[in-house]
């Protein structure tokens, strides 16, 4: 299963996002992580198949009424590391 980073720019501290992110993971048996960045920007690793990964994407960028995405890239990571669940750092 491939995985990926995806970078989310916009208001996405401090609103709940990553707690909405790992709900949206969970339900779609995505695993890996989020985290806050310094720059005030989140990262997601995720294992997911591009279906499932077309999926969270779509999810993420809706956010929640606090947030607002501006701007998500991903990118495929060419060395996975094997994760069990998705969790907040």
């Amino acid at each position: 299963m491939p995985q990926w980073e995806i970078l989310l720019q916009g208001r996405v501290q401090g609103v709940g996002f990553r707690y909405l992110a790992r709900e949206h993971a969970l339900r779609l048996g995505v695993k890996g992580n989020i985290r806050n960045l310094p720059d005030g920007s989140v990262r997601v690793i995720a294992d997911a198949n591009e279906d499932i990964m077309g999926l969270f994407c779509d999810f993420l960028l809706l956010g929640n009424v606090f947030s607002r995405v501006d701007n998500l890239s991903t990118e495929t990571i060419d060395k996975p590391k094997e994760y069990n669940d998705f969790e907040i750092l």
